[in-house]
């Protein structure tokens, strides 16, 4: 199957509605008024994110923008993105290091994952994307999203029988 910004735009939205969203912090890109988006358009290399499919936003300002073929975070004034097809890894700040003592040692601390409100996202050439999202449920439903869309950019087409 072929993947084309359509097919990529209904994955993400079908891993969306999984995850629960939209919600209070986290909308369609389609449903965000007019003004918002043509900010945003005037901020991103529209050719090059593919079709944008879901925002994230944070009451500190940051955001996430989630595209069909690149992910874009934005916080005070400075923006990074990052190609899907190129990364890597994702794991929330510290933990770039996931070695099971270090997961035990946290787990034992009592850290609440409720709180992250951050993901790293490492390419392939280790280049670090931070990214933005209130805390909690909307953190784990981009890092599931952006996961899927790994898994799916990484394996190869299957070719016509």
């Amino acid at each position: 199957m072929t993947r084309t910004d359509d097919f990529l735009y209904k994955k993400i939205c079908w891993k969306a509605a999984r995850s629960g969203l939209p919600g209070t912090s986290a909308f369609y890109y389609a449903d965000l008024p007019v003004a918002n988006r043509l900010s945003l358009e005037s901020d991103i290399d529209s050719t090059g994110c593919g079709l944008p499919v879901l925002f994230f936003s944070t009451p500190a300002g940051a955001w996430t923008l989630v595209c069909t073929r690149q992910v874009i975070g934005f916080d005070q004034g400075a923006m990074t993105t990052c190609n899907l097809s190129v990364i890597d890894s994702l794991s929330p700040p510290g933990f770039e290091d996931t070695s099971k003592s270090k997961l035990r040692i946290y787990r034992d601390d009592n850290h609440d994952k409720r709180t992250w409100h951050e993901l790293i996202v490492t390419d392939k050439q280790g280049n670090q994307h931070l990214l933005y999202t209130s805390p909690g449920a909307d953190l784990f439903a981009l890092w599931n999203i952006l996961h899927m869309m790994v898994k799916l950019l990484h394996q190869q087409p299957e070719q016509g029988a």
